[in-house]
């Protein structure tokens, strides 16, 4: 019986370390960097770093469609409103999804790279 209640406890503080363990390794893990044009559905619901030259962005009320393009091209969806200008190279990190048969990146993280030549 004290087995029993001692070997319980045990397996009950494993299973709260493991999954605190499990939780941070999660939300600390880096995303993996790929250029534009790799895109594709293998990405797809996956977490990524990529990065291109601004080629045009729309705003809207609540959000900001920003076009970025290298060899070839993707929209990013951010709800952060950036104050953009089409020289800039960004660095996105975010989602990719598919909309209208077309693949787009929710962004979690938008940065301003350089000034494209």
């Amino acid at each position: 019986m004290i087995k029993d209640k001692i070997l319980f406890k045990v397996s009950f503080l494993f299973f709260v370390f493991g999954s605190f363990l499990l939780v941070f390794f999660l939300y600390n893990s880096k995303p993996k960097y790929v250029p534009l044009e790799e895109i594709d559905k293998d990405f797809l619901n996956k977490r990524i770093v990529t990065e291109g030259k601004i080629e045009g962005f729309k705003n809207y009320d609540e959000f900001q469609i920003i076009t970025l393009k290298n060899k070839s091209k993707i929209e990013v969806l951010s709800r952060e409103k950036l104050d953009l200008n089409k020289d800039f190279r960004l660095i996105v990190v975010g989602k990719v999804n598919e909309y209208k048969n077309s693949f787009i990146i929710y962004a979690d993280k938008i940065e301003i790279k350089q000034q494209a030549i």
